[in-house]
């Protein structure tokens, strides 16, 4: 949140692109959701920054006329190695990490999409 509100505060003129305001509410948003589910199950941070990546690409991509799939398959791909690496690991069950990027994912992808439309 404090990057967020100096994004804010630097740039009254909203200069800066959007998506990069965005960003930041995301990261808060996402911890937020992720402490409040970790009161019941271990959540996957690893795999929570593996969607709020993805989300933010297909929002990006979702918000262009030209889009390119390239970096959402890419992201998708690298998710799969950071997520597969924790369960070898057995620091996680499949479980805590699907939960965990399915919710940075979404989150990700709805305020990511919906902010650039209400801050024109």
């Amino acid at each position: 949140m404090v990057m967020y509100t100096l994004f804010w505060y630097k740039d009254p003129q909203h200069l800066l692109p959007s998506y990069v305001n965005s960003l930041p509410l995301t990261g808060a948003a996402v911890a937020l959701a992720f402490a409040i589910i970790n009161n019941w199950t271990k959540i996957s941070l690893h795999a929570g920054g593996a969607g709020i990546l993805v989300g933010y690409l297909v929002a990006f991509q979702a918000n262009h006329i030209q889009s390119s799939v390239e970096p959402v398959l890419i992201s998708v791909l690298l998710s799969g190695l950071i997520m597969s690496s924790r369960y070898i690991l057995n620091k996680h069950t499949l479980m805590q990490l699907n939960i965990g990027w399915a919710v940075a994912a979404v989150f990700s992808f709805l305020l990511n999409y919906f902010y650039p439309l209400f801050n024109k």
